[in-house]
């Protein structure tokens, strides 16, 4: 089953028992899926290096396939090495597996975010800021009272 980081980010300030518990499998499953994705880039950059290098080979050796048609100089073996199609595919998977990399690193960025979200609504919590609609804790609701009281005597 696929997750959706926009989904997991989502907190309930009313289950902050419940999502302290749940944070931990989040980030766990984000920080694997961001090894994943690291892994798959290196495999796509080693391809892309190994391709690359073979078809330089190639160009050089003139192996059938692989014959310049112009002077075989430096750029013109490098020039048809860029442009090969193996070399180009390779690079476009070495591409998307960073992109995905970058995004899945950005998954792992907001599992940390929320975790900071989590402590500031625990603090929240405990400093009673969620006890009453507008804010105000018990203590405060009682000093008013109290202020009250003492402008009715006057």
């Amino acid at each position: 089953m696929k997750r959706e980081i926009k989904d997991d980010v989502k907190i309930n300030k009313f289950r902050l028992d419940d999502e302290c518990q749940e944070h931990a499998s989040l980030y766990y499953y984000y920080a694997e899926q961001l090894a994943d994705a690291k892994k798959e880039r290196d495999t796509a950059k080693a391809n892309f290096k190994e391709t690359t290098a073979r078809t330089e080979l190639n160009y050089r050796a003139d192996r059938p396939g692989y014959e310049l048609d112009c002077k075989k100089t430096e750029s013109s073996i490098s020039a048809a090495v860029e442009i090969h199609k193996d070399v180009i595919a390779a690079k476009q998977d070495y591409l998307r597996a960073e992109a995905l990399v970058n995004k899945t690193e950005s998954a792992a960025e907001s599992m940390r975010q929320r975790k900071g979200m989590l402590d500031n609504l625990i603090s929240l919590y405990q400093t009673q800021y969620y006890s009453e609609p507008h804010g105000k804790s018990k203590t405060d609701q009682t000093s008013d009272d109290h202020r009250k009281s003492l402008n009715k005597r006057s």
